[in-house]
């Protein structure tokens, strides 16, 4: 079976992983800003692999870009 963000070993690409995040940029960062229906299709992808979508959101490149894990997470 495949899994969704991760390799061969089952590590996940962070780096790759985290730009398919994109529409969810203003929402992690803003526990205000409104939810797109791209940024629910890209969080709903990491559905079979959250610690994937964990990885990312305390990832370096998340932290970079100004993403709140705290309001990330809040996402639905």
């Amino acid at each position: 079976s495949v899994v969704l963000g991760a390799n061969a070993a089952g590590e996940c690409a962070v780096e790759s992983e985290a730009a398919k995040l994109a529409p969810c940029m203003e929402a992690a960062q803003n526990a205000n800003a409104p939810v797109s229906t791209g940024c629910c299709n890209a969080v709903h992808k990491f559905s079979t692999d959250p610690a994937c979508l964990c990885s990312v959101m305390l990832s370096k490149t998340a932290k970079a870009a100004g993403i709140d894990p705290a309001v990330a997470i809040s996402i639905p």
